[in-house]
Order: C-alpha cells, then sequence, then structure tokens
C-alpha cells in the first residue's frame, strides 16, 4: 500500500518550498569570516615585513606611524607592536578579539611581534548585516513554520505506509550486491591529477601604511589595474591581497622560454607602476612552485608568503627571483641581476634560500620591453577616453 497521491503532493510541496527558502537564504548568507581570515592573514604578514628593520632599532616613532596608517583602514580596529620578550612598544586603537599575530625572525631569532584587531562587521555585506536584520527574523520564522509543516506531513504519510505494509504479506528478503557496490568493486583506483606549474609574481605596495586613505585606495586600484593589463598580455590571473596589494597567477605554457617570460611580465609591470603610479612605491617578487590539479593556488598557500617575502626584499620598482625561478631560466645574459644576500630569505620554505635581483634587461630586450610598456599605457590611455564617452 503506497502513500496517498495528496499526502505525497502535499509533502513535496512543503519540502520544495522549504529547501528553497533556505536556499534563498544560503545564497543571501556572505562568507564574512573567509574573508576576514584572509584579510586578517595577509595584512599582518604584510605588517611584519614593514616593522622588522624598526623594531630592530626601536625605532617608536616609525612603527607609531606605520601603526596609525595601518589603523585608518576601516577593517582594522587596533594595532600593536611588541618587543621579542612580549613588552608593549606601541598600541593603536583598542586591541580585542578576532586578533591576527605575526611573529618576527630574523636568522632564526626572534626579534619582535605584531598584532592586529579586525572589526567584524566590515566584512559583513549580506543577510548578516545589521540593515538586514528584518529581512533574516523573517526568513527564519518561515523556514521553521514550512520545516513543520513539512515535518508532519512527512510523518502522516510514514505511518500511512506504515500500516499498510502491515496489512500485506512479507516478501522473503534476498541478499544481493547493489549495482552502486558492484561498480565500486569493479572500478579502478583513481590516478592522482599531474603536478601544474604555477609562476607567482607578488605585487608590493611597498608604502602603502604611510599613505594617506585615499591616496591608498587609488594606488591599489590602480596596482589591480595594471596588473590585470600584464597579466592578459602574458596569460595570467590576478588575485587581490589584501594587506599587500596583488599576485599574478601565470599560466604554464610548456614553452622552453616560459620563465624568461615571466621575469619580462615583471619587469613590464615594475616599469609600468613606476610611471603611472603618483604615490606608491613598489617591489616585486616571482616564484614557481608545483600544485596538483588544475585549481588555482589558494592565496594561504605558503608559496604565496614565500612571494610576499621575496617582493619585500626587493629595491623599489626591481624584481627579486627564488632561486627556484631563477635557476630555471636559460639565456641569463639576457638580464641584469645580482645574487642577493639577506638573512630574511633564511625564512622561505617553498624554495632555497637564495634570490637574484634583476633591474633590467640587457639592451635588445629591454628596449622590446620599453616599446611593450608604451604600447599598454596607449591602450590605457585610449580606454580611458572612450569611457569619458
Amino acid at each position: 500500500m503506497k502513500p496517498a497521491p495528496r499526502a505525497l503532493a502535499m509533502t513535496a510541496t512543503a519540502t520544495v518550498l522549504t529547501a528553497l527558502l533556505l536556499l534563498i537564504t544560503w545564497n543571501l548568507l556572505d562568507r564574512s569570516e573567509e574573508r576576514m581570515h584572509a584579510f586578517g592573514t595577509a595584512t599582518v604578514a604584510a605588517l611584519g615585513a614593514l616593522c622588522v628593520e624598526p623594531l630592530m632599532k626601536q625605532d617608536l616613532l616609525h612603527l607609531g606611524v606605520i601603526s596609525n596608517r595601518l589603523l585608518e583602514m576601516e577593517a582594522v580596529a587596533a594595532v600593536a607592536t611588541y618587543t621579542a620578550d612580549e613588552q608593549l612598544l606601541t598600541l593603536s586603537g583598542v586591541m580585542a578579539e578576532p586578533v591576527y599575530s605575526e611573529t618576527l625572525r630574523l636568522d632564526g631569532n626572534v626579534v619582535g611581534h605584531v598584532r592586529i584587531a579586525l572589526d567584524p562587521a566590515a566584512f559583513r555585506t549580506g543577510i548578516l548585516h545589521p540593515a538586514h536584520r528584518s529581512m533574516t527574523l523573517w526568513l527564519g520564522a518561515a523556514s521553521l513554520l514550512l520545516a513543520i509543516v513539512g515535518a508532519v506531513l512527512v510523518v502522516g504519510g510514514v505511518i500511512g505506509w506504515r500500516a499498510g505494509l502491515l496489512r500485506a504479506p512479507r516478501l522473503p528478503q534476498r541478499r544481493a550486491a547493489t549495482k552502486q557496490q558492484q561498480i565500486e568493486e569493479e572500478a579502478e583506483p583513481v590516478e592522482a591529477p599531474p603536478d601544474v606549474r604555477h609562476y607567482l609574481l607578488g605585487i608590493n605596495l611597498y608604502n602603502q601604511f604611510t599613505l594617506k586613505g585615499v591616496e591608498r585606495e587609488f594606488e591599489l586600484s590602480l596596482c589591480t589595474e595594471l596588473a590585470e593589463a600584464v597579466a592578459l598580455a602574458f596569460s595570467g590571473q590576478v588575485v587581490s591581497l589584501p594587506g599587500l596589494g596583488a599576485l599574478i597567477d601565470f599560466d604554464d605554457t610548456d614553452t622552453p622560454d616560459r620563465p624568461f617570460e615571466i621575469v619580462t611580465a615583471g619587469l613590464t609591470l615594475a616599469r609600468l607602476l613606476r610611471d603611472e603610479a603618483p604615490f606608491g612605491i613598489y617591489r616585486l617578487g616571482a616564484h614557481v612552485v608545483l600544485q596538483p590539479g588544475d585549481a588555482p593556488l589558494p592565496v594561504d598557500h605558503p608559496a604565496v608568503a614565500d612571494v610576499t617575502l621575496l617582493s619585500a626584499l626587493a629595491r623599489d620598482h626591481t624584481l627579486v627571483l627564488s632561486e627556484t625561478l631563477a635557476g630555471s631560466i636559460e639565456g641569463r645574459e639576457r638580464m641584469v641581476a645580482r645574487t642577493m644576500t639577506n638573512l630574511m630569505l633564511s625564512e622561505l620554505t617553498t624554495c632555497g634560500p637564495g634570490a637574484e635581483m634583476v633591474t633590467e634587461l640587457a639592451t635588445d630586450e629591454q628596449l622590446a620591453l620599453i616599446q611593450r610598456v608604451e604600447a599598454l599605457k596607449t591602450q590605457r590611455d585610449a580606454s580611458e577616453s572612450e569611457s569619458t564617452f
């Protein structure tokens, strides 16, 4: 005996309505926790890179300026710096959860600590935002009501179905492997996805915490715009890195000269930023890493942290290469580079403690780079002119 068609229809309707309402609620909910964690992790790491030297010198004035500039960001509630033995040096704002910390090391020795506190309200943009509180209550009440109605109908239908089973003769049970079980038994083991090479270029707005709020926002927007232009020209994707600037994840095109193309892309962007950015000082770092599968490299990957460190160690408007990337470049006479010696390089985790700073390319390649930069400038000017009409 089967449940009555009417009961089944009502049950299905209530279930569908409940699922639909929950789906709407789910879509309205934003990923504030995830975005806040990514912002906090990247920002405190960038702050730590800026504070190493002033912490070692106990330069309270410099530390205070950096802290106050960072505090101008809406999402940052407090900034604090500490000595290696946790003695407070500077504090701006009120330190309260959530707090993100970074321990600063030099040659394996702790030189200090930095902490920031964030304002969770700054990351709420969906139904969790206080302005949508009435909608939250309405959806919650409606979901609860529909869930109760659906549960009552389902229970009633199940009781009727069980009663019909009790009145019907029982069939003998047979043990047989299901089709799914047979498929699982016969299935061959799945091979692991092949490793994919990711060429990473980190763009560090090095002086962002000393800029005014309006200047910083302008520079970050400009940085993203120019990075996207270079990414389009060299087959890459731009990812925003809060607290740093931007990251370009270049595709592996399987061309033997791809590593040198990444160097060219980095120096092209460095020159664009030098010529076009009115307030910002940029430093760039590049690295290459293998990652299983075709999925994008997550921003919390250790290689991204290494690119951040490499960019912080660069000179203004120059490019620092990890030893892994530098070692894969053929025809090294095409670039002007020198080996770096810095104790902070020992903190790299996805490559060796070596690095090279590239300031420009050799004559012929440099002329081609300048022509490419001028072409990108012309393209940008034309795009801006069209947008004004």
